[in-house]
């Protein structure tokens, strides 16, 4: 009787010990973990914004222009430079073919972009102005374009047709282009210009059936810049 005690007591002894232990372990040097700190929201950066877009017209007869006027949040010292504020716009086709086209200042204040669409159907567009803070987020919109019986730009022929010939002309639907016109070096100016009419060579250019003149521009006769990397800011405003 004696010895089953014993041992029970035993048994009850080891379990003991081994809680213990179990206890021990347990309780030794845990690692803490320190949170990671949550990533801070990025400031948004002072960009430049378009403000506003107005177009001529929301309907437009294929290979004619649209015009689009724009007011803009942008620093700039001169807005002929490209290098100091830039405006650009992304026209998409109906077949999603996109071309860039940039946009100017049109010296009262607005910004102006003229595209030419090539496809009937519903065209977006989206537009960015950059200075040196970055590009604006986009101002996005649509038209649409309209059937006409114009053929549109003239291009190589073999770039309508790889079986044309490259040294002759066609219209950008590969309707022939048979060119009638004459070269005027230096200044196309000379009939006169005025903001109403226009370059007056052009009308007396169409009453003798002509359709196409070569010029050859030279910046060290202009009144507006001494060189293709400056052009002055000042004069460019008195030339309108």
């Amino acid at each position: 009787m004696e010895k089953q005690e014993d041992r029970h007591k035993f048994r009850l002894s080891f379990i003991l010990f081994c809680a213990i232990l179990f206890l021990i372990a347990c309780g030794g040097k845990q690692t803490i973990i320190i949170p990671t700190a949550q990533p801070t929201a990025t400031v948004k950066p002072n960009l430049p914004e378009i403000t506003s877009v107005k177009l001529d017209r929301i309907e437009v007869p294929k290979y004619e222009s649209i015009e689009l006027t724009l007011a803009v949040n942008a620093k700039y010292k001169n807005p002929y430079d490209a290098r100091d504020v830039a405006l650009q716009g992304v026209f998409t086709s109906p077949a999603g073919l996109s071309m860039t086209m940039p946009g100017f200042w049109d010296t009262n204040g607005a910004w102006k972009i003229r595209f030419t669409p090539s496809q009937e159907g519903t065209w977006t567009y989206a537009i960015f102005v950059t200075d040196a803070r970055g590009a604006s987020l986009p101002s996005k919109g649509e038209f649409t374009v309209m059937p006409s019986d114009l053929h549109g730009w003239i291009i190589p022929g073999n770039s309508f047709d790889p079986n044309y010939s490259g040294h002759y002309l066609v219209h950008h639907d590969g309707t022939p282009f048979y060119g009638v016109g004459h070269g005027d070096a230096l200044n196309i100016l000379i009939d006169g210009f005025d903001v109403e009419t226009g370059v007056h060579l052009f009308d007396n250019m169409k009453a003798a059936n002509e359709n196409y003149v070569v010029w050859w521009p030279m910046y060290s006769n202009s009144l507006i810049n001494s060189s293709y990397s400056d052009y002055s800011y000042a004069i460019g405003q008195l030339e309108v």
